[in-house]
């Protein structure tokens, strides 16, 4: 029922006392005509009655004084701990590495292997792939055709690539 609603919306603000006036009228309309909503704001106000009762904690006239003060303290201790370097500087710096390691690590990577392939001749899987290029156009693989076809090349060079941490490492 929407009475339902209303009342488990209204029903703290009504025992403090902040309920407005056309909410509070509305609030009493309710209560009269509906006997469950009647029952849930007799119930929670019994249990408002008895929260009301607890004695709350003795706070010093100081302690919200002394409480700032501690926080400043501590906040003031982490700034003087903590090195003089501003954080976009210092992404700035990294930021540029991250790039430039992997991309020069895939192309030292790459000629290593170009200067490799041709020394030893073609890879084990490559035999396959000449044969059948051969006979679908009649041309010879590249250096570069067997270096793409060597997969250790492909997933050095993608790993490096990659943003750290993507593998694990």
């Amino acid at each position: 029922m929407p009475c339902h609603h209303f009342i488990e919306l209204k029903i703290d603000d009504y025992l403090t006392g902040r309920l407005g006036p056309d909410d509070k009228s509305h609030f009493d309309e309710i209560i009269e005509q509906c006997p469950d909503c009647r029952r849930f704001f007799e119930d929670q106000k019994e249990a408002y009655g008895l929260i009301s009762r607890v004695p709350g904690p003795r706070i010093e006239g100081n302690y919200w004084t002394s409480l700032e003060k501690s926080i400043l303290t501590r906040v003031g201790d982490r700034e003087t701990a903590q090195p003089e370097e501003s954080p976009a500087e210092d992404s700035r710096n990294h930021g540029i590495w991250k790039i430039l390691v992997p991309l020069a690590a895939s192309f030292l990577i790459f000629l290593v292997s170009l200067s490799l392939s041709d020394k030893t001749g073609p890879s084990p899987g490559t035999q396959f792939a000449a044969a059948s290029a051969s006979e679908i156009g009649g041309a010879e693989q590249t250096s570069y055709a067997r270096l793409i076809e060597n997969q250790e090349i492909v997933a050095i060079s993608y790993i490096t690539t990659s943003p750290p941490g993507t593998f694990g490492f």
